[in-house]
């Protein structure tokens, strides 16, 4: 009893021998086991670890196991070249296993309660967290009922989820049950998530699971995936990042959502101006700055839908607004009771303004309570007014049909068959 410093040496001749102190000492010659209690401590060379209950036990046979456990207050301090801190680690309670080889391998280290550490650029925090060499993998798990969730930070990511799986040979980890990323760009003016999102501004992302790989270049989010930023969203049963190259893939049920004008109030509508594009899958590659939008696409803006079978978004120079929409293959337009059908459209935000053309016929334009019915080449439409343009060129003409009875017009001069 009383203050206690001691001296444990290692088992193999010349090794770096373990010191500490504590308050209460207790030794088992039996299974070779030393208990310290109240403010105990164990260091060497290689680091510091400390709790208020605290057991060091020896191997009963060459080559076997050396354990240490902490019962509360637990306290590691892993030291660096110069001395300095390199690793922290803080929980209710430890067990630890060590080889007895001459370096003295850390071989299985679990961690209970209120588990936490950084190695100064990545942190964790965690119910419960384990460790094993022989397989290279951190298990880091949230508590039974959420209070306390599993968290891992870098530079340029946090990750909360239920369970989170850390590989340490390639950096790479794995994430399951209702998991939240936030991402953050690495350097000024480049996004970590490669899409239309300010690069100033962390990007949050939900998913089912998580999982990284070469060295966490490539992201795959899964599992009712939604990121958004502000008013910028996106969603899809899976997303998969190239944060290297800029690429994004997204594929099942894919959403978009764009604010038009930053946030600024649309005077003609009184709200903020969005666009929202749906499609089966979505490739995004920074560098071109366009939005391939394949399989069922939608785009709706307001009270106005439109459908094609492809489109593609261009992004203007400045990363983060939508420049053009253009559509391909049976597109047809909605709009209160206006609908039309082409072959292609083009889609100009800034103006408002639809334009269908037909590679063969006319884009027809119909009315379906009023009656009327307008045909061209190409008919332009303002979605944000009542206005209408319709252009045929110099080789055909343009009809439109008017309902006299609803006193549109006294007569009606067109083609013999209408």
């Amino acid at each position: 009893d009383g203050p206690v410093f001691l001296q444990i040496a290692s088992p193999t001749p010349g090794s770096e021998p373990w010191k500490g102190h504590c308050w209460q000492l207790i030794y088992s010659a039996p299974d070779r086991r030393i208990r310290l209690r109240g403010d105990a401590a164990l260091w060497n060379r290689e680091g510091w670890i400390g709790g208020l209950d605290l057991e060091f036990q020896r191997p009963g046979t060459p080559g076997g196991r050396t354990w240490i456990r902490v019962g509360s207050a637990v306290e590691i301090s892993r030291l660096d070249e110069t001395g300095g801190f390199r690793r922290e680690i803080h929980a209710d309670r430890l067990q630890a296993a060590f080889d007895s080889g001459e370096d003295f391998h850390l071989e299985h280290l679990h961690l209970q309660g209120a588990a936490r550490g950084t190695d100064g650029t990545q942190s964790f925090r965690a119910d419960q967290a384990d460790f094993r060499r022989a397989s290279g993998e951190i298990l880091f798990l949230g508590s039974a009922d959420r209070s306390r969730r599993a968290r891992v930070r870098t530079l340029s990511r946090e990750i909360n989820a239920d369970r989170i799986r850390f590989f340490e040979s390639g950096g790479d980890l794995h994430a399951a049950g209702n998991v939240q990323t936030e991402l953050r760009s690495r350097s000024a003016g480049d996004s970590a998530f490669p899409f239309p999102f300010d690069p100033e501004v962390p990007v949050l992302v939900f998913s089912g699971r998580l999982e990284t790989f070469f060295g966490g270049r490539r992201v795959l989010f899964s599992g009712g995936v939604v990121a958004w930023q502000g008013d910028r969203q996106i969603r899809a049963d899976r997303i998969q990042l190239e944060e290297a190259d800029g690429r994004l893939l997204a594929r099942e049920r894919v959403l978009t959502r764009f604010p038009l004008d930053d946030g600024e109030d649309d005077t003609r509508k009184g709200e903020t101006s969005h666009v929202t594009i749906q499609s089966d899958a979505l490739y995004y590659e920074r560098g071109l700055g366009i939005a391939h939008y394949q399989g069922g696409a939608q785009m709706d803006r307001g009270d106005a839908r439109v459908n094609a079978d492809s489109l593609k978004a261009e992004i203007g120079p400045e990363g983060r607004r939508i420049r053009r929409v253009l559509l391909d293959g049976q597109v047809r337009f909605f709009q209160g009771n206006r609908i039309g059908e082409a072959d292609h459209g083009i889609y100009l935000p800034e103006e408002e303004l639809l334009t269908l053309t037909r590679d063969q016929g006319f884009v027809e334009l119909k009315d379906l309570v009023e009656g009327r019915f307008l045909r061209g080449k190409q008919l332009t439409l303002d979605l944000g007014g009542d206005k209408m343009k319709a252009n045929s060129g110099s080789q055909a003409r343009i009809w439109m049909t008017l309902d006299p009875a609803r006193g549109e017009a006294e007569s009606v001069d067109a083609a013999a068959s209408h």
